[in-house]
């Protein structure tokens, strides 16, 4: 049953999938050119030092296509559910109503999660090709707070939607948008984030996880119409 759910997922997102391997792929391809040329132009011990100290490593392509994504993925998954209705019959199919909520919520999650692990994968390759370990340590430092920050959007998108109340649905985004215009300024900057930050971040995307779990049992209870 859940198989043919996921492939009615991949039938309203794919094409935001294609369109986002395609730029993500571009951006991988510019940071081995930039890599590459950052140790012929560049002595290595000074190309190390700018990237690990000195904060020489550009993330915001990275960091908008992430973003953007994120975004687009949520609109694509449940503006069509909630457009025309179908999510309330959906809900009401003869199955476990939080398998299928868990279903929707988490199909765009580990879709963000399979492309923030390939991302990170061809990180590794291109700059474990021309610089020591210690220098992707230093960029993942900078990678997984986008991540993070990614799901956030994703989930925020998510509850803009889902959400009948105009004011609780303004509270998410206020709320959501405060939190980055922090999180991402201090994790972009500092040279090294601490894993406070990143638990203290990874309780509020569980607490907007939990909070699309009762706005979709809303749906099956009858209270939104």
């Amino acid at each position: 049953m859940f198989i043919p759910i996921l492939y009615k997922e991949w039938i309203k997102t794919y094409r935001i999938i294609l369109l986002f391997s395609v730029i993500i792929a571009g951006s991988i391809f510019g940071t081995f050119i930039d890599a590459k040329n950052n140790m012929e132009f560049n002595h290595a011990t000074s190309a190390i030092l700018y990237i690990t100290q000195m904060g020489s490593f550009d993330f915001n392509l990275i960091n908008d296509i992430l973003m953007v994504f994120a975004i687009a993925l949520g609109v694509a998954q449940f503006y069509p559910e909630v457009s025309n209705g179908r999510i309330r019959l959906f809900l009401h199919l003869p199955m476990d109503k939080l398998k299928l909520i868990s279903v929707l919520v988490f199909s765009g999650i580990l879709l963000l999660i399979v492309f923030f692990g390939i991302i990170t994968l061809f990180y590794y390759l291109i700059l474990n090709a021309y610089y020591p370990k210690e220098v992707f340590g230093a960029i993942f430092t900078k990678l997984f707070p986008m991540f993070l920050a990614s799901l956030l959007y994703y989930l925020t998108t998510m509850l803009a939607f889902l959400e009948p109340k105009i004011i609780k649905k303004a509270l998410y985004v206020i709320l959501a948008y405060y939190i980055l215009s922090i999180y991402k300024p201090i994790t972009l900057s500092a040279y090294y984030v601490s894993d406070i930050l990143n638990y203290a971040f990874l309780v509020i995307i569980l607490i907007y996880i939990l909070t699309s779990y009762e706005v979709f049992k809303s749906y099956t209870k009858g209270y939104i119409k």
